[in-house]
């Protein structure tokens, strides 16, 4: 997760954007994607797609859709965005 949160952080300060991501903003993205997983294994019909995609695309690190896919979730999870954009499905 080092590279996504680097190219997060990358495109946060290309942008210049005010509200940048915060150590507790990324301990609140781990804790969800944690969450998640947990209700997955319980219902897999009430956990998040595109986190569980994420977990999926973290096994093919050196793939660069699924890197570019995973930044893609971080941001619009940063942005409160997460779950709205059709694109990430």
């Amino acid at each position: 997760m080092a590279s996504v949160y680097y190219l997060a952080f990358q495109e946060a300060m290309h942008a210049r954007e005010s509200n940048f991501p915060s150590r507790d903003r990324i301990g609140e993205f781990e804790e969800l994607r944690k969450q998640n997983r947990v209700k997955a294994k319980s219902d897999l019909s009430e956990a998040q797609y595109e986190l569980i995609e994420l977990d999926r695309y973290a096994l093919s690190p050196n793939d660069g859709s699924a890197l570019g896919y995973r930044v893609k979730v971080l941001t619009s999870f940063l942005n409160g965005t997460l779950g709205e954009n059709p694109d990430l499905l």
